[in-house]
């Protein structure tokens, strides 16, 4: 893939990403959503040609993450609590799957994971979310870190 065609996809992610939030504000959360998942095909396209969006300069990691939060965040306003945090621990998991790939303790995915883990923290709270299962989450994350 070139780096021309990277940039496209980045570019097509943005502007997937700013219609999908003006829907968002208006309200449309139905739409929102299916906005917001194109923008995520895109962020996964990016994934798969992470080499190539490293040289070009693109933040894949955070926008795979911005992704799923916008997801999470609409379905939570959608009352499916449930579907939203299924996305923001497909975020975690995400990182720490990057995390073990990486030889070292890359400070880049540290750095997000600890962002990914404040948000679901956040959202838990704000959801009342089972404490038993929160720290669950976070007991795996941590064992996960432990073990690479």
């Amino acid at each position: 893939m070139s780096e021309k065609c990277i940039q496209h996809i980045e570019e097509a992610w943005k502007l997937k990403t700013e219609f999908a939030n003006l829907l968002f504000d208006d309200g449309e959360y139905e739409e929102s959503i299916h906005a917001y998942e194109d923008a995520l095909y895109r962020a996964e396209v990016l994934n798969n040609n992470m080499k190539k969006a490293i040289e070009t300069g693109i933040p894949y990691l955070q926008i795979y993450a911005i992704s799923c939060n916008n997801i999470a965040f609409t379905y939570e306003k959608m009352g499916l609590v449930d579907k939203g945090e299924k996305m923001l621990k497909r975020v975690l998991f995400y990182l720490l799957l990057k995390s073990e790939k990486s030889n070292s303790h890359n400070p880049e995915i540290q750095s997000e994971l600890k962002r990914a883990m404040l948000t679901y923290s956040e959202y838990a709270e704000r959801n009342k979310l089972a404490i038993e299962d929160v720290i669950k989450v976070f007991a795996d994350i941590q064992e996960k870190q432990i073990a690479s």
